[in-house]
């Protein structure tokens, strides 16, 4: 067995986890866009927080087309490629970075664009549930 069937078995959702993950998606990518625009105040760390422990042994890929997927203990992003784990702290400054970046009207085309600790990693998570908007990739969520 390779290594993305291990994964696979890994992470095999059923439907209503499916469903539960594309609620949270969507509701974080409205709530980013709402943010982007000024619109609402809101607790965005804690939202982003709640969506990736639900993505949680999901493959994502670098920029680089590497696989990864990462798990979640207390409130640090353990990545299978990495030894050093994430902490929430620089998650949420990567997010508000990204935030920051995209209310500027400014493209975020690759990870060295948020230039923080873990951001190889961030970037393909955040485009994939919605925190970055401005690069042309669509959700998977039907």
């Amino acid at each position: 067995m390779n290594r993305r069937e291990t994964i696979k078995q890994q992470d095999s959702p059923d439907a209503a986890f499916l469903q539960k993950r594309c609620e949270a998606e969507y509701a974080l990518r409205e709530c980013v866009a709402q943010f982007i625009s000024g619109s609402k105040e809101m607790d965005l760390s804690s939202m982003l927080w709640e969506t990736l422990l639900l993505f949680q042994n999901h493959v994502f890929y670098t920029v680089k087309k590497l696989d990864f997927y990462y798990t979640i203990r207390g409130n640090e992003m353990f990545v299978n490629r990495k030894d050093k784990s994430i902490t929430r702290a620089s998650i949420d400054v990567t997010l508000f970075k990204a935030l920051s970046l995209q209310q500027n009207g400014g493209i975020i085309a690759g990870p060295k664009k948020l230039g923080t600790f873990g951001a190889s990693y961030l970037y393909p998570i955040f485009i994939r549930i919605g925190v970055i908007q401005n690069t042309g990739e669509e959700s998977e969520c039907k």
